[in-house]
């Protein structure tokens, strides 16, 4: 990350210098803020959606993104409506547009039946970073959806290396998932069609979810095992709670966390999932009823540190 962007004692990261960079040069990002591979860790990510295949009298709106990203040169750090400094005190990055995700949408939204609005769709590829598939689910949201997706690849043997978890304000679920499996890794493009048939039909039949398996723990975790660790803080209002993890990974760890979230009926309403090396860091942002209470929320990283260290 370049030096033209302000850094605030707190380690936030802010907008470009605008003494250094005029505001008619330099890259275009939302606000002229990093990208999201120039800082270590952010707490609101903008994402673009090109979209407009809803539209049939003037498209266009797949140009939005890249105009917001332009008009936003003319944000200034300070907000003298609200007097609060926003990029101080959270993180903010630009994410990049959902590029694939909407080429994936806009083909099947576009020909679908008004019956199959309800049915989840489930689009993988061949990762285009790392090893491994890419998977994209969209569906009516539901709360235990994302237990129920990483108990789909818990008991087909993939590992999830890296996860984001959107939920819309219609409703609706956006979750992108990069998975591997030791079994058959030369065979991924195989595997597409039988990850896309199944995982949509283990989602819209929302059956009762299956017991995690017990997966093989490396030679390195077992020699320098990491003590797992949980902080769980509410945010301003205390109407939603940021859950922070570490652990050493193990096949169907995040799936065990995904079950105790979905037992006490913890709604998920974004998640980063990240694996480094033989260690997990992954951050979920939850709401639900059962947070508001001290002796549940005691119950709850109990169940986790257990699921954490089984």
């Amino acid at each position: 990350m370049g030096e033209q962007h302000v850094h605030y004692d707190n380690g936030k990261v802010g907008q470009i210098d605008g003494q250094q960079v005029p505001r008619f040069a330099g890259l275009t990002t939302f606000g002229r803020l990093p990208r999201r591979d120039e800082v270590a860790d952010f707490d609101i990510a903008v994402v673009g959606v090109p979209f407009d295949s809803g539209v049939s009298y003037r498209p266009g709106a797949r140009f939005g993104p890249s105009y917001i990203r332009e008009a936003s040169r003319l944000l200034r750090p300070y907000n003298p409506a609200l007097d609060v400094l926003p990029f101080v005190r959270a993180q903010v990055v630009d994410a990049g547009d959902i590029a694939w995700h909407t080429r994936q949408l806009s083909r099947i939204i576009e020909h679908r039946k008004p019956e199959d609005a309800t049915r989840a769709i489930v689009r993988a590829r061949i990762s285009p970073v790392g090893e491994g598939m890419q998977v994209l689910v969209y569906t009516p949201d539901q709360p235990d959806l994302f237990a129920r997706i990483c108990g789909y690849f818990d008991q087909a043997g993939f590992s999830i290396l890296d996860a984001k978890v959107h939920t819309a304000s219609d409703g609706r679920a956006l979750d992108t998932f990069q998975v591997v499996t030791a079994a058959l890794p030369e065979h991924y493009r195989e595997l597409i069609s039988m990850v896309e048939t199944n995982l949509a039909r283990t989602i819209d039949q929302a059956g009762p979810l299956p017991a995690p398996s017990r997966g093989r723990v490396s030679r390195r975790v077992k020699s320098f095992p990491i003590a797992p660790r949980i902080d769980l803080r509410p945010d301003d209002k205390a109407q939603r709670w940021l859950l922070s993890i570490s652990a050493s990974d193990r096949v169907g760890l995040l799936y065990s966390v995904a079950r105790v979230l979905a037992k006490h009926k913890i709604n998920l309403r974004l998640a980063k999932v990240t694996t480094l090396g033989e260690r997990v860091e992954d951050t979920f942002l939850i709401d639900g009823p059962e947070l508001q209470q001290n002796w549940a929320q005691i119950e709850i990283e109990t169940e986790l540190l257990q699921a954490l260290a089984a």
